[in-house]
Protein backbone atom coordinates (compact mmCIF):
# COMPACT_ATOMS: atom_id res chain seq x y z
CA UNK A 1 0.00 0.00 0.00
CA UNK A 2 1.25 3.60 -0.50
CA UNK A 3 1.96 6.07 1.46
CA UNK A 4 2.96 9.74 1.90
CA UNK A 5 5.50 10.84 4.57
CA UNK A 6 5.89 14.42 4.76
CA UNK A 7 8.84 16.40 5.00
CA UNK A 8 9.04 20.39 6.16
CA UNK A 9 12.29 22.01 3.92
CA UNK A 10 11.87 25.62 4.95
CA UNK A 11 13.52 27.76 8.25
CA UNK A 12 10.87 26.64 10.64
CA UNK A 13 9.85 30.11 12.32
CA UNK A 14 10.01 30.13 16.28
CA UNK A 15 7.86 32.69 17.90
CA UNK A 16 7.52 33.23 21.89
CA UNK A 17 4.27 34.35 23.02
CA UNK A 18 5.03 34.56 26.60
CA UNK A 19 7.99 35.47 28.32
CA UNK A 20 8.98 33.53 31.89
CA UNK A 21 12.04 33.32 34.06
CA UNK A 22 15.03 31.89 32.53
CA UNK A 23 16.48 31.13 29.17
CA UNK A 24 16.39 28.01 27.38
CA UNK A 25 18.87 26.32 24.66
CA UNK A 26 16.10 25.10 22.15
CA UNK A 27 17.21 21.49 20.83
CA UNK A 28 18.14 20.58 16.99
CA UNK A 29 14.29 19.44 15.54
CA UNK A 30 16.33 18.11 12.52
CA UNK A 31 14.88 14.35 11.30
CA UNK A 32 12.28 14.48 14.43
CA UNK A 33 8.88 14.06 14.13
CA UNK A 34 6.55 16.80 14.76
CA UNK A 35 5.06 15.03 18.07
CA UNK A 36 8.90 14.81 19.46
CA UNK A 37 9.44 17.79 18.92
CA UNK A 38 6.60 18.68 21.13
CA UNK A 39 7.27 16.74 23.88
CA UNK A 40 10.91 17.90 23.53
CA UNK A 41 9.48 21.68 24.13
CA UNK A 42 7.06 20.74 26.62
CA UNK A 43 9.59 18.91 28.79
CA UNK A 44 11.34 22.61 28.50
CA UNK A 45 9.08 23.54 30.30
CA UNK A 46 7.38 25.61 26.56
CA UNK A 47 3.74 25.19 25.02
CA UNK A 48 3.80 24.13 21.81
CA UNK A 49 1.27 25.89 18.91
CA UNK A 50 1.16 24.12 15.56
CA UNK A 51 0.46 26.79 12.87
CA UNK A 52 -1.75 26.33 9.78
CA UNK A 53 1.49 26.76 6.92
CA UNK A 54 -0.18 25.28 4.14
CA UNK A 55 -3.89 23.75 3.42
CA UNK A 56 -4.42 21.89 6.22
CA UNK A 57 -3.19 21.56 9.48
CA UNK A 58 0.19 19.15 10.24
CA UNK A 59 -0.05 16.06 11.08
CA UNK A 60 2.24 14.58 14.17
CA UNK A 61 3.64 11.57 11.05
CA UNK A 62 5.47 15.27 9.38
CA UNK A 63 9.57 15.16 10.23
CA UNK A 64 11.00 18.30 10.85
CA UNK A 65 14.24 18.72 8.60
CA UNK A 66 15.88 21.82 9.58
CA UNK A 67 17.74 22.84 12.73
CA UNK A 68 16.81 25.73 14.88
CA UNK A 69 19.62 25.82 17.02
CA UNK A 70 20.11 29.34 16.29
CA UNK A 71 16.97 30.23 18.20
CA UNK A 72 18.88 30.35 21.67
CA UNK A 73 17.54 32.83 23.58
CA UNK A 74 14.01 31.69 24.21
CA UNK A 75 12.66 31.94 27.41
CA UNK A 76 11.04 29.24 29.43
CA UNK A 77 7.64 29.19 29.76
CA UNK A 78 6.83 31.13 26.05
CA UNK A 79 4.95 29.46 23.56
CA UNK A 80 6.70 27.89 20.55
CA UNK A 81 4.77 28.67 17.47
CA UNK A 82 5.97 26.38 14.57
CA UNK A 83 5.07 27.86 11.26
CA UNK A 84 5.66 26.01 7.71
CA UNK A 85 5.22 27.47 4.54
CA UNK A 86 3.17 25.29 2.43
CA UNK A 87 5.48 25.68 -0.98
CA UNK A 88 8.08 24.18 0.95
CA UNK A 89 6.30 21.02 1.97
CA UNK A 90 6.98 18.07 -0.09
CA UNK A 91 6.22 14.45 0.31
CA UNK A 92 8.04 10.86 0.03
CA UNK A 93 5.74 8.55 -1.54
CA UNK A 94 6.55 5.03 -0.56
CA UNK A 95 5.27 1.64 -0.03
CA UNK A 96 5.74 -1.48 2.80
CA UNK A 97 7.62 -4.17 1.42
CA UNK A 98 6.85 -7.82 2.01
CA UNK A 99 9.68 -8.39 4.38
CA UNK A 100 7.81 -5.47 6.52
CA UNK A 101 10.56 -2.62 5.63
CA UNK A 102 10.24 0.45 3.47
CA UNK A 103 10.99 1.12 -0.06
CA UNK A 104 10.42 5.17 -1.04
CA UNK A 105 9.19 4.97 -4.64
CA UNK A 106 8.05 8.69 -5.83
CA UNK A 107 8.43 12.67 -4.52
CA UNK A 108 4.84 14.25 -3.93
CA UNK A 109 5.49 18.11 -4.75
CA UNK A 110 7.71 20.54 -5.71
CA UNK A 111 10.31 18.04 -6.68
CA UNK A 112 12.63 20.83 -8.18
CA UNK A 113 13.04 22.90 -4.89
CA UNK A 114 14.74 19.91 -3.69
CA UNK A 115 18.04 21.01 -2.11
CA UNK A 116 19.37 18.51 -0.16
CA UNK A 117 17.63 15.47 1.02
CA UNK A 118 18.65 13.31 3.96
CA UNK A 119 16.32 9.91 4.19
CA UNK A 120 15.58 8.97 7.18
CA UNK A 121 16.34 5.31 8.44
CA UNK A 122 13.43 4.72 9.57
CA UNK A 123 9.35 5.77 8.79
CA UNK A 124 6.68 4.89 11.21
CA UNK A 125 9.16 2.58 12.80
CA UNK A 126 9.56 0.80 9.96
CA UNK A 127 13.23 0.54 8.08
CA UNK A 128 13.69 1.69 5.11
CA UNK A 129 15.82 -0.47 2.77
CA UNK A 130 15.02 0.42 -0.51
CA UNK A 131 15.32 3.79 -3.11
CA UNK A 132 12.60 2.52 -5.59
CA UNK A 133 12.91 3.06 -9.24
CA UNK A 134 12.67 6.41 -10.58
CA UNK A 135 12.02 7.90 -7.20
CA UNK A 136 14.04 11.50 -7.24
CA UNK A 137 14.33 10.94 -11.44
CA UNK A 138 14.36 14.90 -12.84
CA UNK A 139 14.92 16.64 -9.75
CA UNK A 140 16.97 18.71 -11.33
CA UNK A 141 17.67 21.34 -8.36
CA UNK A 142 18.50 18.49 -6.00
CA UNK A 143 22.52 19.09 -4.75
CA UNK A 144 23.33 16.58 -2.02
CA UNK A 145 21.60 12.97 -1.03
CA UNK A 146 22.29 11.10 1.99
CA UNK A 147 21.11 7.73 2.38
CA UNK A 148 20.96 5.96 6.12
CA UNK A 149 23.24 2.75 5.87
CA UNK A 150 19.95 1.22 6.02
CA UNK A 151 19.26 1.45 2.52
CA UNK A 152 20.51 -1.89 0.29
CA UNK A 153 19.12 -1.13 -2.92
CA UNK A 154 19.26 2.06 -5.19
CA UNK A 155 16.72 1.39 -8.18
CA UNK A 156 17.04 2.01 -11.50
CA UNK A 157 16.32 5.58 -12.63
CA UNK A 158 16.48 6.28 -9.38
CA UNK A 159 18.38 9.53 -9.53
CA UNK A 160 18.26 10.10 -12.82
CA UNK A 161 18.64 13.40 -14.43
CA UNK A 162 19.27 15.24 -11.86
CA UNK A 163 21.81 17.44 -12.98
CA UNK A 164 22.51 19.13 -10.05
CA UNK A 165 23.40 16.24 -7.77
CA UNK A 166 26.73 17.04 -6.60
CA UNK A 167 27.37 14.80 -3.65
CA UNK A 168 25.37 11.71 -3.25
CA UNK A 169 26.25 9.46 0.06
CA UNK A 170 26.48 5.98 -0.47
CA UNK A 171 24.89 3.73 2.42
CA UNK A 172 27.64 1.45 3.90
CA UNK A 173 25.57 -1.25 3.59
CA UNK A 174 24.59 -0.67 -0.04
CA UNK A 175 24.34 -3.87 -2.48
CA UNK A 176 22.73 -2.82 -5.80
CA UNK A 177 22.80 0.02 -7.83
CA UNK A 178 20.11 -0.32 -10.39
CA UNK A 179 20.40 0.58 -14.08
CA UNK A 180 21.14 4.10 -14.75
CA UNK A 181 20.49 5.15 -11.06
CA UNK A 182 22.73 8.41 -11.76
CA UNK A 183 22.74 8.83 -15.31
CA UNK A 184 23.31 12.45 -16.42
CA UNK A 185 24.05 13.94 -13.02
CA UNK A 186 26.86 16.05 -14.57
CA UNK A 187 27.05 17.77 -11.46
CA UNK A 188 28.48 14.55 -9.37
CA UNK A 189 32.57 14.98 -8.90
CA UNK A 190 33.90 13.00 -6.55
CA UNK A 191 32.61 9.33 -6.39
CA UNK A 192 33.39 6.24 -3.80
CA UNK A 193 31.54 2.70 -4.63
CA UNK A 194 31.52 1.16 -1.02
CA UNK A 195 32.67 -2.46 -0.91
CA UNK A 196 29.13 -3.75 0.67
CA UNK A 197 27.88 -3.01 -3.33
CA UNK A 198 27.90 -6.11 -4.98
CA UNK A 199 26.72 -4.43 -8.59
CA UNK A 200 27.10 -1.29 -10.44
CA UNK A 201 23.91 -1.55 -12.96
CA UNK A 202 24.35 -1.09 -16.61
CA UNK A 203 24.59 2.46 -17.50
CA UNK A 204 24.36 3.68 -13.90
CA UNK A 205 26.78 6.63 -14.06
CA UNK A 206 26.87 6.62 -17.79
CA UNK A 207 27.37 10.32 -19.14
CA UNK A 208 28.16 11.48 -15.38
CA UNK A 209 30.10 14.55 -17.34
CA UNK A 210 30.83 16.05 -14.33
CA UNK A 211 32.67 13.33 -12.49
CA UNK A 212 36.69 14.06 -12.37
CA UNK A 213 37.36 11.13 -9.78
CA UNK A 214 36.32 7.76 -8.95
CA UNK A 215 37.04 5.01 -6.92
CA UNK A 216 35.84 1.54 -6.56
CA UNK A 217 36.09 -0.36 -3.10
CA UNK A 218 37.43 -3.87 -3.18
CA UNK A 219 34.27 -5.95 -2.96
CA UNK A 220 32.50 -4.89 -5.56
CA UNK A 221 31.69 -7.90 -7.78
CA UNK A 222 30.66 -6.52 -11.13
CA UNK A 223 30.72 -3.30 -12.98
CA UNK A 224 28.08 -4.16 -14.95
CA UNK A 225 28.07 -2.55 -18.77
CA UNK A 226 28.36 1.07 -19.35
CA UNK A 227 28.90 1.80 -16.00
CA UNK A 228 30.68 4.51 -16.27
CA UNK A 229 31.12 5.01 -19.73
CA UNK A 230 31.35 8.51 -21.20
CA UNK A 231 32.18 10.26 -17.96
CA UNK A 232 34.45 12.44 -20.27
CA UNK A 233 36.52 13.88 -17.50
CA UNK A 234 37.16 10.99 -15.33
CA UNK A 235 40.62 11.51 -14.85
CA UNK A 236 41.34 9.47 -11.52
CA UNK A 237 40.17 5.68 -11.50
CA UNK A 238 41.10 3.59 -8.64
CA UNK A 239 39.93 0.23 -9.34
CA UNK A 240 40.67 -1.61 -5.66
CA UNK A 241 41.98 -5.31 -4.73
CA UNK A 242 38.47 -7.11 -4.53
CA UNK A 243 36.79 -6.10 -7.35
CA UNK A 244 35.78 -9.20 -9.81
CA UNK A 245 34.35 -8.07 -13.07
CA UNK A 246 34.27 -5.07 -15.43
CA UNK A 247 31.53 -5.37 -17.86
CA UNK A 248 31.54 -4.54 -21.53
CA UNK A 249 32.42 -1.06 -22.26
CA UNK A 250 32.17 -0.14 -18.74
CA UNK A 251 34.84 2.80 -19.51
CA UNK A 252 34.01 3.31 -22.64
CA UNK A 253 35.27 6.55 -23.98
CA UNK A 254 36.65 7.94 -20.82
CA UNK A 255 38.97 10.22 -22.84
CA UNK A 256 40.72 11.70 -19.77
CA UNK A 257 41.74 8.95 -17.80
CA UNK A 258 45.66 8.91 -17.49
CA UNK A 259 46.22 5.49 -15.99
CA UNK A 260 44.50 2.05 -15.59
CA UNK A 261 45.82 -0.34 -13.04
CA UNK A 262 43.10 -3.54 -13.05
CA UNK A 263 43.66 -5.76 -9.75
CA UNK A 264 44.94 -8.98 -9.36
CA UNK A 265 41.35 -10.06 -7.85
CA UNK A 266 39.80 -9.34 -11.56
CA UNK A 267 39.20 -11.96 -13.44
CA UNK A 268 37.06 -10.79 -16.27
CA UNK A 269 37.38 -7.64 -18.31
CA UNK A 270 34.45 -7.42 -21.31
CA UNK A 271 34.58 -6.18 -24.67
CA UNK A 272 35.48 -2.88 -25.07
CA UNK A 273 35.70 -1.83 -21.64
CA UNK A 274 38.29 0.74 -22.02
CA UNK A 275 37.57 1.36 -25.46
CA UNK A 276 38.21 4.51 -26.46
CA UNK A 277 40.14 6.16 -23.42
CA UNK A 278 42.09 8.23 -25.42
CA UNK A 279 44.34 10.08 -23.11
CA UNK A 280 45.06 6.58 -20.78
CA UNK A 281 49.25 6.74 -20.82
CA UNK A 282 49.82 3.35 -18.20
CA UNK A 283 47.85 -0.02 -18.28
CA UNK A 284 48.58 -3.00 -16.09
CA UNK A 285 46.43 -5.69 -16.82
CA UNK A 286 46.50 -8.00 -13.38
CA UNK A 287 47.71 -11.81 -13.06
CA UNK A 288 43.78 -13.23 -12.12
CA UNK A 289 42.26 -11.89 -15.76
CA UNK A 290 41.19 -14.82 -17.25
CA UNK A 291 39.00 -13.57 -19.67
CA UNK A 292 39.84 -9.97 -22.02
CA UNK A 293 37.43 -8.88 -24.26
CA UNK A 294 37.56 -7.77 -28.05
CA UNK A 295 38.35 -4.56 -28.30
CA UNK A 296 39.45 -4.03 -24.16
CA UNK A 297 42.05 -1.42 -24.74
CA UNK A 298 41.49 -0.52 -28.49
CA UNK A 299 41.85 2.91 -29.68
CA UNK A 300 43.66 4.40 -26.51
CA UNK A 301 45.96 6.46 -28.43
CA UNK A 302 48.26 7.54 -26.20
CA UNK A 303 48.98 4.88 -24.27
CA UNK A 304 52.64 4.28 -24.14
CA UNK A 305 53.19 1.38 -21.60
CA UNK A 306 51.00 -1.89 -21.32
CA UNK A 307 52.01 -4.20 -18.47
CA UNK A 308 50.60 -7.89 -18.74
CA UNK A 309 51.03 -9.72 -15.88
CA UNK A 310 51.45 -13.55 -16.08
CA UNK A 311 47.86 -14.82 -16.06
CA UNK A 312 46.58 -13.78 -19.04
CA UNK A 313 46.13 -16.56 -21.14
CA UNK A 314 44.82 -15.19 -24.83
CA UNK A 315 45.10 -12.09 -26.36
CA UNK A 316 42.08 -11.54 -27.60
CA UNK A 317 41.15 -9.60 -31.42
CA UNK A 318 41.81 -5.63 -31.13
CA UNK A 319 42.55 -5.66 -28.05
CA UNK A 320 45.02 -3.09 -28.14
CA UNK A 321 44.56 -2.05 -31.81
CA UNK A 322 45.72 1.22 -32.56
CA UNK A 323 47.21 2.30 -29.82
CA UNK A 324 49.49 4.45 -31.81
CA UNK A 325 51.98 6.11 -28.89
CA UNK A 326 52.96 1.85 -27.65
CA UNK A 327 56.72 1.41 -28.28
CA UNK A 328 57.53 -1.54 -26.22
CA UNK A 329 55.64 -5.28 -25.89
CA UNK A 330 56.59 -7.70 -24.06
CA UNK A 331 53.62 -10.57 -23.54
CA UNK A 332 53.82 -13.00 -20.72
CA UNK A 333 54.50 -16.79 -20.44
CA UNK A 334 51.06 -17.31 -19.74
CA UNK A 335 49.62 -16.37 -23.55
CA UNK A 336 49.09 -19.24 -25.33
CA UNK A 337 47.57 -17.07 -28.52
CA UNK A 338 47.30 -14.18 -29.80
CA UNK A 339 44.22 -13.14 -31.77
CA UNK A 340 44.18 -11.68 -35.18
CA UNK A 341 44.42 -7.92 -35.05
CA UNK A 342 45.33 -7.85 -31.64
CA UNK A 343 47.76 -5.11 -32.05
CA UNK A 344 47.14 -3.85 -35.31
CA UNK A 345 47.58 -0.45 -36.30
CA UNK A 346 50.45 -0.07 -33.19
CA UNK A 347 52.34 2.61 -35.58
CA UNK A 348 54.78 3.16 -32.89
CA UNK A 349 55.49 0.02 -31.76
CA UNK A 350 59.35 -0.80 -32.06
CA UNK A 351 60.54 -4.24 -30.33
CA UNK A 352 58.11 -7.41 -29.46
CA UNK A 353 59.30 -10.08 -27.95
CA UNK A 354 56.54 -13.40 -27.68
CA UNK A 355 57.54 -15.73 -25.43
CA UNK A 356 57.79 -19.68 -26.36
CA UNK A 357 54.06 -20.54 -24.72
CA UNK A 358 52.27 -18.94 -27.52
CA UNK A 359 51.68 -21.28 -30.11
CA UNK A 360 49.05 -18.92 -32.44
CA UNK A 361 49.65 -15.65 -33.76
CA UNK A 362 46.56 -14.56 -35.66
CA UNK A 363 45.51 -13.13 -38.91
CA UNK A 364 46.77 -9.71 -39.30
CA UNK A 365 48.20 -9.62 -35.68
CA UNK A 366 50.42 -6.69 -35.69
CA UNK A 367 49.28 -5.66 -39.65
CA UNK A 368 50.26 -1.77 -39.67
CA UNK A 369 52.51 -1.76 -36.99
CA UNK A 370 54.69 -1.17 -40.37
CA UNK A 371 57.76 0.52 -37.33
CA UNK A 372 58.44 -3.17 -35.76
CA UNK A 373 62.40 -3.56 -36.00
CA UNK A 374 62.76 -6.85 -33.92
CA UNK A 375 60.37 -9.33 -33.23
CA UNK A 376 61.24 -12.45 -31.20
CA UNK A 377 59.17 -15.28 -31.47
CA UNK A 378 60.83 -17.83 -29.13
CA UNK A 379 58.51 -20.88 -30.28
CA UNK A 380 60.28 -22.69 -33.37
CA UNK A 381 56.87 -24.12 -34.22
CA UNK A 382 54.35 -21.10 -33.74
CA UNK A 383 51.61 -20.54 -36.35
CA UNK A 384 51.76 -17.66 -37.81
CA UNK A 385 48.94 -16.99 -39.74
CA UNK A 386 48.89 -14.65 -43.19
CA UNK A 387 49.21 -10.68 -42.85
CA UNK A 388 50.51 -11.46 -38.99
CA UNK A 389 53.09 -9.10 -39.36
CA UNK A 390 54.00 -6.45 -42.24
CA UNK A 391 55.60 -8.54 -45.00
CA UNK A 392 58.95 -6.41 -44.47
CA UNK A 393 59.26 -6.59 -41.07
CA UNK A 394 62.53 -8.86 -39.30
CA UNK A 395 61.39 -11.73 -37.13
CA UNK A 396 63.76 -14.33 -35.21
CA UNK A 397 62.11 -17.55 -34.35
CA UNK A 398 63.10 -20.12 -32.02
Amino acid sequence: MKRIFCLVLCVLLIVPFFAGCGKVNMPNFEGKTLERAKQELASLGMKVQVAKGYDGDLEDGVVLSQSVQKYTDVKKGATVKLEVNDLSLFGYEYEKKEDGTIKIIGVLNNCVKLGEIDIPSTIDSYTVTEIGNGAFWGCDGLRSAFLPDTVTVIGDNAFSDCSALEYVGLSNKLEYIGEKAFVGCNALDNLVIPGSVKTVGKSAFYQCEGLTQLTVDGGVELIDEYAFSECINLKKLNIRDGVLKIGAHAFYMDKSIQSIIIPDSVTHIGYGAFYECANVSTVTIGSGVKELGEFAFANCLKLKNLNIKEGVKIIPKCAVASATSLVNLNIPSSVTEIKENAFQYCAALRNVNIPASVHTIGYEAFWGSDKIEVAIIKNKNVKIEERAFMTHIPLTIG
